[in-house]
């Protein structure tokens, strides 16, 4: 397989900065300045948190609702954004100290956590901003990803506990599965639409594993390949015909064909030093966009495909001196990233560059 690499020249693009006093508002004991201005550029507009939150990963409730872990200031954030320039920060800090909130997810009332530090499972209502705690039973486990099946149970992996686990919101009863594969360091995790499975990657065992719910039981496919070498899966998403996909961190996208002819197809999304750190899907028709972000090297790009797999576009861009992680994208197709390292939440919007000045990267 062949990793093609596009050089880009960077030309300087003169824009103006323009100093706006945003309204932040905050709850708890963290509270913004009452006059920050971040600067914004043609495209990009920054969102910087009052504080050194860390975003990690986000999720959208609304057109222009936002909430996000802040491992940082162990709390949860959301951000709403009234206009382009008009923004505010609620923080809800965690009532287990130290607790390292990882991954989240929404069931439309309640948002849903994982505390990788705290080794329990987070529920924050989003209109009260009440916490419900609940301790996994497997000492230390280490809970990563957390999704949100059809029927409301909340399922979640851990990965030093090696098991895939489900949260039942009307009981809190918490069920364990331990993972056939030891030390396999679980996770992401995503529902099935059609409601019959959760997908999990493994990547300590290169794989992209499955949970039969009826019957509760795995099964898994290798993600390396004897003559292309080894991929280590990161991210995992599932399509509207519950396909599963999942992102590597060895700048790889693919699809699970689950056949024995060929069990992945795989599309070079960035260099194999690149560390895909969030996978978003957005089918429309008979395209699927596999929408990521490359936290290692700041970019962010897309592969979109046909219904038979052919690549229909695709790109990848940098967003200098970012570390993009999470990544929501809404019906505008405007870009929404967690940038960790410097505590703001981004939005980028469509063209995203001047393809004059700032071509994009094609991806072979």
């Amino acid at each position: 397989m062949n990793h093609k690499r596009i050089s880009v020249l960077f030309v300087s693009i003169a824009a103006a900065f323009v100093a706006m006093t945003l309204l932040f508002s905050s709850q708890h004991a963290l509270q913004a300045s009452p006059n920050a201005a971040p600067a914004a550029s043609p495209f990009v507009t920054e969102y910087p948190l009052p504080n050194t939150g860390a975003p990690r990963y986000l999720i959208r409730t609304g057109s222009s609702s936002f909430w996000f872990t802040a491992p940082g200031v162990n709390a949860i954030g959301h951000l709403i954004v009234t206009d382009t320039l008009t923004y505010g920060y609620t923080f809800y800090t965690i009532p287990t100290a130290n607790s390292d909130p990882y991954q989240l997810a929404s069931d439309g009332s309640n948002i849903w956590f994982t505390q990788r530090a705290g080794n329990k499972i987070g529920k924050l209502v989003m209109a009260t901003g009440v916490f419900t705690e609940y301790p996994i039973p497997t000492g230390d486990s280490a809970p990563t990803g957390i999704t949100i099946a059809p029927d409301g149970l909340v399922w979640f992996v851990q990965r030093t506990g090696n098991k895939v686990a489900k949260l039942d919101p009307d009981t809190g009863q918490i069920t364990e599965y331990a993972y056939t594969r030891p030390n396999a360091n679980l996770e992401d995790i995503a529902a099935a639409p059609n409601g019959t499975m959760v997908w999990f990657t493994a990547p300590a065992v290169q794989k992209l594993a499955s949970f039969t719910i009826s019957s509760e039981t795995f099964d898994d496919t290798s993600t390396s390949d004897p003559v292309a070498g080894i991929f280590t899966p990161n991210q995992t998403a599932v399509n509207t015909d519950n396909v599963a996909w999942v992102s590597t961190t060895n700048g790889l996208i693919g699809f699970d064909f689950g056949t024995t002819i060929s069990l992945f197809r795989w599309y070079t999304a960035a260099p194999a030093s690149a560390n895909l750190s969030d996978l978003l899907l957005v089918n429309s028709g008979s395209t699927t966009t596999a929408w990521f972000s490359d936290s290692a090297s700041g970019y962010v790009g897309r592969v979109t495909t046909n219904s038979n797999g052919s690549i229909a576009s695709s790109w990848r861009f940098p967003l200098l001196n970012r570390t993009p992680q999470g990544i929501q994208v809404d019906a505008n197709q405007v870009i929404w990233l967690a940038d960790s390292q410097n505590h703001m939440i981004i939005r980028w919007e469509p063209p995203y560059f001047f393809v004059a000045y700032l071509p994009s990267i094609s991806i072979p």
